[in-house]
């Protein structure tokens, strides 16, 4: 037999047990090294140290500005390299005409016999 409680429970004293359920806050904290926002007692996501040892190597970007040769060499490398993409998968990034004929094969073109005209 499956062990039954005796009574039924009020809603005070579920409420009650309820309480106890919620979610705390979580307390935010300076980076004693690089002076970002963090949570206490976790790896600081800008810096990646903790207790003063390095856990996580952050890559940082750089944020100096390109200037208008490089961002046009990065526009022409990216433009070829979906071309390259959709002309290796047809059927992505565009609609799907059918199948790719191979240039290096001989198209075979079926004759059509014409039957004479009953007279």
């Amino acid at each position: 037999m499956a062990a039954v409680p005796k009574g039924k429970r009020s809603k005070s004293k579920r409420d009650m047990k309820r309480n106890g359920f919620k979610l705390g806050v979580l307390s935010v904290v300076e980076c004693p090294r690089c002076r970002a926002k963090k949570v206490a007692h976790r790896v600081c996501t800008a810096c990646g140290y903790y207790d003063n040892k390095e856990i996580i190597k952050i890559k940082v970007k750089s944020k100096a500005p390109a200037t208008p040769e490089e961002k046009a060499k990065a526009k022409a490398e990216a433009k070829a390299k979906a071309k390259a993409k959709a002309k290796s998968t047809p059927g992505r990034g565009r609609r799907f005409a059918g199948p790719v004929k191979n240039e290096t094969e001989p198209v075979k073109q079926e004759k059509k016999e014409t039957e004479p005209a009953a007279i």
